[in-house]
């Protein structure tokens, strides 16, 4: 027997608990009336909205994505569509699914026009879907739409560069990682993403010395494996330098540690960059 439907009351006790900051309660009430009625009924959309977002805060974030994201394919109702958007946005600062939310709802979809404070968010992933099939131009053509004053703005240049790198083409590709370091608005992670980019540009064209300088100004949490991941990195071209300074190259080749090739910095290290 199909459940009553819950009526327009249900959703606006859930909106009471949402604005009190009582999301389990939010959560209830909002999923009855979503359970109970079927989409067109008024403030349907809403009600996955709001559900999706009681779910997030109340740390579900994989079944806060699956609400949102019904909002954002269906956008049956575009004053929504932003708002879940935003929501969105925030979920995929973390571990999400990225078949999901990536592939089957941002790069697959035509959202139309949106305000520039999500755009640049949709702009940036669809161009970055561009990048790894090979669509370089439209890639560039939907970065070039991202406002200069947008946190995305820097990243779409890293992107590119990374690009640039994996066609051989470095001159390009430090630019691009050199413009996307000095951007105001690039946060800590980007500028140590960079500086790790020019710092194994400048090992591979052996000039350990520079590197080296680049290396120092990364910035990790001690006794992380990140830090322990960068000494690595700094020992190997300390360890370079000094052969080359010294011209012991053929002396201490034959006694270089056996594990040289699989941790000594290299430019395969981009791959996990934007792929």
């Amino acid at each position: 027997m199909k459940p009553q439907a819950a009526p327009p009351e249900r959703f606006e006790e859930g909106l009471r608990a949402f604005y009190s900051d009582d999301f389990k309660n939010a959560a209830a009430r909002m999923y009855e009336y979503v359970a109970t009625n079927s989409a067109g009924v008024e403030n349907f959309e809403w009600a996955q909205y709001f559900l999706g977002v009681s779910l997030a805060r109340l740390g579900f974030g994989h079944s806060a994505s699956e609400y949102l994201y019904n909002v954002a394919k269906e956008r049956s109702a575009p004053e929504v569509l932003p708002e879940a958007l935003i929501e969105l946005e925030k979920l995929m600062q973390e571990p999400h699914d990225e078949r999901l939310l990536v592939d089957r709802l941002i790069t697959d979809s035509d959202f139309g026009f949106l305000p520039p404070y999500v755009s640049a968010f949709i702009r940036y992933h669809q161009g970055l879907a561009d990048l790894r099939a090979g669509r370089i131009a439209w890639a560039k053509l939907l970065f070039a739409k991202i406002p200069e004053d947008d946190p995305y703005h820097p990243m779409a240049k890293y992107a590119l560069a990374v690009e640039r790198l994996k066609k051989k083409d470095d001159a390009s590709a430090v630019r691009l990682f050199r413009e996307a370091l000095a951007h105001r608005l690039a946060d800590r992670d980007l500028r140590n993403q960079c500086r790790l980019a020019l710092a194994r540009v400048l090992y591979e064209k052996s000039h350990y010395e520079d590197a080296l300088r680049i290396y120092a100004q990364v910035e990790v949490p001690e006794l992380s494996a990140a830090e322990a991941s960068l000494f690595l990195e700094q020992a190997w071209t300390s360890y370079w330098l000094r052969d080359f300074r010294r011209r012991w190259a053929s002396s201490t080749r034959s006694k270089r540690p056996a594990t040289e090739t699989s941790t000594r910095p290299r430019s395969s290290c981009f791959d996990r960059s934007c792929t």
